[in-house]
């Protein structure tokens, strides 16, 4: 999804989750087709209920390391052209 598709989510979610303590992040990855979305905090249990409302809301997955998604022969979107 665009991240202009999800920035109305992102910011929704932002307002309800800063009450405790969790940062909401998102960044494009330049010549991907995805973007990520980043859950930062301390109480880890409470991030952990939270991570299939927002795959399911940015229509993705989660990912433990930046590109572990990616798959292989996809082509970025530079080469797309």
């Amino acid at each position: 999804m665009a991240e202009s598709q999800v920035a109305p989510y992102l910011t929704e979610l932002a307002a309800k989750v800063e009450p405790n303590g969790v940062k909401v992040g998102s960044y494009p990855r330049w010549g991907k087709a995805r973007n990520t979305v980043t859950l930062v905090g301390r109480d880890k249990e409470y991030m952990e209920s939270l991570i299939d409302e927002v795959a399911k809301s940015v229509e993705g997955v989660r990912v433990s390391v930046e590109g572990e998604d990616d798959v292989e022969g996809e082509p970025d979107l530079e080469q797309q052209g």
